[in-house]
């Protein structure tokens, strides 16, 4: 160690040479090297102490580290004559890197001591036995991480998963160690997915969360991405897919499109969302990003609005008598029709039919239809269809037919046309969910967004009992809990001077 009086030494700690974020324990390693380095150089008389810089959580293999290049230019122009810093591996993990820098610096007068090796840059051996040393610290950090490589694959392939789920949005681990749900975190969380359900564009999500004052998982403002991030992880619907990225030989992270095996585990820990709510989310985004790649207008998009679709509750499977259910593949290529029994239940519930879009483009259906497939001698597909009441009074349908009420068939229920919203004034339509339950829904927040919209249970307006058409208004009890009420809705016009 040189000891020239009037230097400035300063120490350099690259505390976590890590591709990963780091942990406790090594936050905890970096501010006991800061605070004994900090007391070395105040107590050594020869040295004025100039300051500590550091990257925690960035590879020692980049060289576009902010701590690190922030050093160089202060050293550079000449606020550091002497860098003190552990070891080689804590400086740089790569030779090319180490040496280049140390050149750079020796230019400038500027030397560097490694303490582990007691090597300074300045002495006449300084740069050949750097080299040596570099070497080594470079080969042994690659050994390292190949065996950490390989330790991933093995636990991998044990179907033992190295994301740390709890640290994900909407996770925590409870006093036992175990993976539960954040109470208030997996609110918001169903909330995204209940809202991109309905069809409300991730950018409408994200106004949403910051309107409501709903922090992101960085505790700042929420982004595109991060809702859509969310929104695109198998983790929760309870999976974990492994492997998504890998780092290449210069340490650069990319997408594993392929280039790697991906690993899945199902009902790894507890899910926020249902399978089907999660997978008809998949298929919301899917159409949104086709629809944006085709350049195609907002109106024509939607997510669970099925009436978006002309021939939505026309098609029904032959098997079990369910509507059939539109749908694009994961690629966004290719649009069908599928049996809504089996897509929820699964083949045990029903076999199924699916149907190809373009084919349906051409027929001219004008009521319900069951939809048939069979297969020619060459086991080609062939599709055709029969009235939906004829067929289930024929000895062809295998189900006992019921009674179902259509999705959009609005006058087939008493309260059509009577009741209307309190925010917008605009008639209240009934609605079904992907669940089966059936509410009433303003009008004018399903078909534009353009409103906050009230809804009602269908369950507590068929409960009223009032004449002619009412206004209905949505309040909160004193458990704070939603509640209705309602009014004329002449009462209505006369309070807003007859507006509305």
């Amino acid at each position: 160690m040189v000891e020239k009086q009037g230097e400035k030494p300063l120490l350099f700690a690259q505390g976590v040479n890590s591709d990963e974020k780091p942990d406790e324990k090594q936050e905890n390693s970096l501010n006991n090297q800061k605070d004994f380095y900090e007391k070395h150089i105040r107590s050594n008389k020869s040295y004025e102490f100039a300051g500590i810089y550091y990257d925690l959580g960035i590879s020692g293999f980049k060289e576009k580290r902010p701590g690190f290049q922030q050093m160089i230019a202060d050293a550079m122009n000449g606020k550091i004559d002497l860098i003190l810093t552990k070891s080689i591996s804590r400086f740089a993990r790569n030779t090319v890197t180490t040496l280049k820098v140390v050149r750079k610096l020796k230019s400038a007068g500027v030397g560097i001591f490694f303490e582990l090796q007691n090597l300074h840059t300045l002495s006449n051996e300084g740069e050949l036995m750097l080299s040596i040393y570099a070497a080594f610290a470079q080969a042994e950090s690659e050994d390292s991480s190949m065996n950490m490589y390989m330790a991933h694959q093995r636990r991998f392939k044990k179907g033992i998963p190295a994301i740390r789920v709890y640290e994900c949005y909407g996770y925590r681990l409870n006093s036992d160690g175990e993976i539960v749900l954040d109470e208030i975190q997996s609110q918001v969380v169903k909330t995204m997915f209940d809202l991109a359900l309905q069809g409300i564009w991730v950018s409408k999500i994200r106004a949403y969360l910051d309107k409501n004052g709903i922090p992101s998982p960085q505790e700042k403002r929420w982004n595109d991405t991060a809702v859509n991030r969310i929104l695109r992880n198998e983790i929760y619907k309870g999976d974990v897919m492994m492997q998504k990225t890998y780092i290449d030989a210069d340490r650069v992270r990319h997408r594993n499109t392929g280039q790697k095996d991906r690993f899945y585990i199902e009902d790894h820990h507890p899910a926020i969302v249902d399978r089907f709510v999660w997978n008809e989310v998949q298929e919301v985004l899917d159409i949104r990003s086709m629809q944006l790649k085709q350049k195609l207008p907002k109106r024509s998009m939607g997510g669970n609005s099925h009436n978006k679709y002309s021939l939505t509750r026309m098609l029904y499977c032959p098997h079990c008598g369910s509507p059939l259910h539109h749908r694009v593949n994961s690629g966004g290529k290719y649009t069908y029709w599928c049996c809504g029994k089996k897509i929820k239940k699964g083949k045990d519930a029903c076999i199924g039919i699916t149907v190809p879009e373009d084919l349906t483009r051409e027929w001219k259906i004008t009521e319900e239809v069951t939809v048939f497939e069979e297969k020619d001698e060459f086991g080609r597909q062939h599709f055709s269809f029969m009235p939906k009441k004829e067929y289930e009074k024929s000895r062809k349908c295998p189900y006992e037919p019921t009674e179902k009420k259509g999705r959009d068939s609005h006058s087939i229920y008493p309260l059509s046309g009577k009741m209307y919203c309190g925010l917008c004034g605009s008639l209240m339509h009934h609605q079904i969910a992907w669940n089966g339950k059936e509410f009433w829904w303003c009008s004018k927040r399903i078909k534009k967004n353009a409103c906050e919209g009230i809804k009602v249970p269908a369950e507590i307006a068929d409960s009223w009992e009032f004449e002619g058409t009412i206004t209905v208004m949505e309040g909160v009890d004193e458990n704070g809990e939603k509640s209705y009420s309602y009014q004329s809705r002449a009462q209505t016009h006369h309070e807003n001077g007859n507006k509305g």
